[in-house]
C-alpha cells in the first residue's frame, strides 16, 4: 500500500506539471499572434492553433480540477476497492501470513485515522486507572470498514480499555503503540 503522503506528493508534483504546462500554452498564444502579426500564417490559421489550444487548456484545467477534487476529499485505497468486504478480506489475509512489524503497522493506519485514550483515576478502592478508548476509522463516508464497530460520523463509541486493541496488530506487540509514536 502506497503510502498517503507520498500519494498527495505526487498528486502535487502533477498538479505542478499541469499548471507549468498551462503557462507554456499562453507562450505559446503569444508565438501564434507573433506570426500573424509578421503575415506568416492567415487569420483562419490563428483561429484553428487557438481553438486547438483552448481544447488543450480546458483538458488541463480540467485534470487540475481533479487532482484538487482528489486532494480535498482525501481519496485513498477504499475509493480504489470495489467494497469494504473485498478491502478487509485482503488484509485479513496479509495479517494471517504474519508479515513484519511494519506491514502490520501500515495495515492499522489504513483504517485507522487516530485512536484517543482518556484515562481517568476513580477514588473507588481500585487500584487501577481505567480508561476509554476512541477510534476513529479512516473512512471516507464515515464508520468501520466492516461496518459493526463504527458509526456513520467515522467514530466508534467509548470502548473500555483493550477492546480496541484486539486485532492481531495490537495483540502481537508488547510496546505501547502511543509511546513508539506509531499514529
Amino acid at each position: 500500500m502506497e503510502d498517503n503522503s507520498s500519494k498527495k506528493y505526487s498528486l502535487l508534483a502533477e498538479k505542478a506539471t499541469l499548471v507549468k504546462e498551462m503557462e507554456g500554452i499562453e507562450s505559446e498564444k503569444e508565438c501564434i499572434l507573433e506570426l500573424f502579426r509578421k503575415k506568416v500564417i492567415n487569420f483562419s490559421d490563428v483561429e484553428k492553433q487557438f481553438s486547438k489550444i483552448e481544447q488543450e487548456k480546458a483538458s488541463l484545467e480540467q485534470q487540475v480540477r481533479d487532482i484538487e477534487l482528489r486532494l480535498n476529499s482525501g481519496e485513498n485505497i477504499f475509493a480504489s476497492v470495489a467494497s469494504k468486504e473485498e478491502l478487509l478480506a485482503g488484509l485479513r489475509d496479509k495479517i494471517k501470513e504474519d508479515p513484519p512489524f511494519e506491514a502490520k503497522g501500515e495495515t492499522v493506519k489504513t483504517l485507522v485515522k487516530e485512536i484517543i485514550v482518556h484515562t481517568r483515576h476513580d477514588d473507588d478502592g481500585i487500584k487501577r486507572p481505567k480508561a476509554n478508548v476512541t477510534v476513529r476509522y479512516n473512512l471516507t463516508k464515515g464508520g468501520c470498514p466492516c461496518g459493526y464497530h463504527g458509526n456513520r460520523s467515522g467514530t466508534a463509541a467509548a470502548l473500555p480499555a483493550g477492546a480496541a486493541l484486539q486485532g492481531a496488530y495490537f495483540r502481537s506487540q508488547k510496546r505501547s503503540i502511543l509511546d513508539e509514536g506509531i499514529f
